[in-house]
């Protein structure tokens, strides 16, 4: 492998800097995107690359073509239809490995299974699955036969699974008996047994039963447990799905609004993800990906799944969390199986830091050429705590945007600052004031996108704040272009946070808090947390008579988890007297906010400032 072109960041940073590209990107997207459409597979070629604006936009209109074929078929015929595609070991070490060719059967029989049980294109199947082989396999033979794929996380309780599954008329879920996680068996299924007698559109639940199917009875009359080991692989050829046929949908919180439902479409959707992990990770031969982002989220989505296997990569999927069973798990892994590529979050790192009594043996990783950090922004004391132990000048560490509407990796930072992000060519950014007018460099403002492309979500593509007059997408996060041009990312401005890399509408948390019997009335504050960037507060007014004391506030935080799953989990509850009207509701979160920043001692000054003055961004909305 040439180590000039091995350097994504020099290979990155020499595309940004050619002019050209950059025109064809920003200004002549039909020719940029046309020039990509060379990249994958077609049954038909697309007759026309870009029409219509905003909502009504479309791509590679005429096209047809099939996700799994491009992530699967197309290896077959090569040197790489033997190669590892993907590796799994569980959370007791049993480990799994699948080629190309084993990968391609399992998918091609577990749809032929999803066809005989009366799935068709077009149907919304809910894939409710931990993180296994089986949901991947799930996901490719799906959009094998042009269901449209509705990834679930598996730590959501089964009320806020019967709202999703409502909301999104599902027609089919998948979802297996049981997984590990932390040392617990995590029954998924008997969240199902909880709600499917409320889930009046479902026709059958398939549950997958290891990666080989086998027949139990069911305890339910509408489920199915999965047996595909009947089927031939020549029974489910792929279809032949058109460009704009939705292919994958998320649920997603903005503002005041949770639950929202988005959907990508498959041409626009496959190409940019395809064409982003080329153009970030540099794929090489022999390059091995672990990433620590759940299989059921975008980033999981696409760094896991559609990324590495569309780019004949091999990629590592485990079972449970990074620092178990043993603390040092991840980098374990990592020397194991001689990674190349770690993609994960700065939740994962801050929380190794702050583990005690563990000290990370630098010859772990010296497989590691690339360390790409999603999610969220790092901080610089745990960017130089781990800049430190790698301590390789092949090693290179970069952070990247994307969000559930961009459907993959739009941006990310280039050879200068970490915290600065360069856009990908095709995706155009700037930052705005509340009118809408372009902010000059270092004037702190809101990020938009100024130009649609092939993976965004086109249901939200003209999602605007009322407040802020602009004509592009608002991001809902805070920005500054730095004097080099880079953005630097400053947080959310609406009340939904990431915390722990999960996406969390904190008026969700108010919802469910304020559906306990001893509660009046609740509000859910973020402040900056150490370990997982943002913690959540959760100030609750009781009930009257309702005697305050330590095991209710334990008892109100695992109410939450258990009503809306454990990411929503809060940090801490604390109790309140009153909760004041709506028009002066602001002045107190104002106050609850500036309280729980002052008990940061451990922020520095520079932090500080920034968390103040995004909070006057947010007052603009």
């Amino acid at each position: 492998m040439n180590q000039k072109n091995s350097d994504p960041i020099h290979f990155w940073s020499a595309h940004l800097q050619t002019s050209g590209n950059k025109k064809n990107s920003t200004h002549k997207q039909d020719l940029f995107w046309k020039e990509l459409t060379d990249d994958i597979f077609w049954f038909k070629r697309p007759i026309k690359t870009l029409s219509g604006k905003g909502k009504k936009i479309k791509w590679f209109l005429g096209g047809k073509t099939n996700i799994s074929y491009n992530c699967l078929d197309i290896h077959l015929n090569t040197s790489r239809q033997n190669k590892a595609a993907l590796i799994w070991e569980s959370e007791s070490g049993l480990v799994k490995t699948f080629t190309y060719q084993m990968l391609f059967s399992e998918v091609n029989k577990f749809a032929a299974l999803l066809k005989s049980s009366g799935v068709a294109s077009g149907d919304i199947v809910s894939v409710y699955l931990g993180p296994t082989p089986d949901l991947i396999i799930s996901m490719l033979a799906c959009w094998r036969i042009g269901a449209v794929v509705l990834p679930i996380y598996s730590g959501i309780g089964a009320e806020e699974l019967l709202i999703r599954l409502k909301k999104s008329h599902t027609k089919f879920i998948i979802t297996q008996q049981s997984f590990n996680r932390k040392g617990s068996v995590i029954k998924l299924i008997n969240n199902i047994h909880k709600i499917i007698d409320y889930c009046e559109e479902v026709i059958s639940v398939i549950v997958r039963v290891g990666s080989v199917g086998q027949v139990i009875n069911g305890k339910k009359d509408k489920e199915i447990y999965s047996d595909d080991s009947h089927f031939d692989i020549s029974e489910s050829p792929p279809a032949k799905i058109d460009s704009n046929h939705p292919a994958v949908s998320f649920f997603i919180s903005r503002g005041l609004q949770n639950n929202l439902l988005i959907s990508h479409l498959t041409a626009g959707y496959f190409i940019q993800n395809k064409y982003s992990f080329k153009y970030i990770f540099v794929p090489d031969e022999r390059d091995i990906i672990i990433s620590t982002a759940d299989l059921s989220t975008p980033d999981g989505i696409s760094n896991s799944v559609i990324g590495p296997l569309s780019n004949g990569m091999t990629v590592l999927v485990f079972e449970g969390v990074p620092n178990y069973p043993e603390k040092d798990r991840l980098w374990k892994l990592i020397f194991k199986y001689r990674l190349s590529i770690l993609h994960t979050s700065p939740t994962v790192l801050r929380a190794f830091k702050k583990i005690e009594g563990i000290e990370i043996d630098k010859k772990l990783l010296d497989s590691l050429r690339l360390i790409c950090l999603y999610g969220e922004s790092i901080s610089r004391d745990t960017f130089l705590w781990f800049k430190n132990i790698i301590n390789k000048k092949r090693c290179r560490i970069i952070n990247t945007y994307q969000q559930a509407e961009t459907g993959t990796t739009i941006a990310a930072s280039g050879s200068g600052s970490i915290e600065n992000l360069i856009p990908l060519p095709g995706v155009e950014l700037n930052v705005i004031d509340k009118t809408g007018n372009i902010l000059p460099k270092e004037n702190p403002g809101h990020l938009i996108i100024k130009n649609a492309f092939p993976s965004y979500c086109l249901s939200d593509f003209n999602y605007n704040q009322p407040k802020i007059k602009s004509d592009f997408y608002n991001t809902n996060d805070a920005a500054v272009i730095k004097h080099d041009g880079g953005i630097k990312i400053l947080g959310r401005t609406d009340r939904v946070v990431k915390s722990g890399s999960n996406r969390i509408g904190l008026f969700e948390i108010e919802t469910f808090a304020s559906t306990h019997h001893l509660v009046e009335n609740a509000i859910a504050v973020d402040y900056p947390d150490e370990v997982k960037g943002t913690g959540i507060c959760v100030f609750i007014k009781l009930k009257d008579g309702t005697e305050e004391s330590i095991l209710l506030k334990e008892e109100l935080r695992n109410y939450i988890s258990e009503k809306l799953g454990a990411p929503y989990k809060p940090d801490s509850v604390r109790f309140i007297k009153d909760v004041p009207a709506e028009a002066k509701l602001n002045e107190l979160i104002d106050k609850l906010k500036k309280e729980l920043l002052s008990e940061c001692n451990w922020l520095g000054l520079k932090e500080k400032e920034e968390k103040k003055l995004l909070e006057s961004l947010m007052h603009e909305l």
